[in-house]
């Protein structure tokens, strides 16, 4: 009965973080650079976020750090797909 409650409230905890880090799509953003696992990307988790229309309307986002040698800032947009009632992000090429 105690592991269950155990394994109940880990759940709930773990789900939490998750939508948390999903209520925005900036913070989709900086989560996906998180969970990258590379080292340049993992500075660009405190850099600005610009939002910009590409040339099909859609709304897009690109990472800015011009300090950064990481290929995820300056150079790729990011799309962010909204879920319910958080955000997705994802990498989906050169800006």
């Amino acid at each position: 009965m105690k592991n269950t409650k155990k394994i109940i409230y880990l759940l709930i905890v773990v789900a939490s973080i998750f939508l948390f880090s999903h209520i925005t799509p900036e913070m989709a953003i900086r989560t996906k650079l998180l969970t990258i696992f590379s080292g340049d990307s993992i500075p660009l988790i405190l850099s600005d976020i610009e939002e910009f229309e590409d040339d099909s309307k859609k709304t897009m986002y690109i990472v800015k750090d011009e300090n950064s040698n990481s290929p995820f800032a300056n150079h790729y947009k990011w799309a962010v797909k909204k879920v319910i009632f958080f955000y997705l992000a994802e990498p989906i090429g050169k800006a």
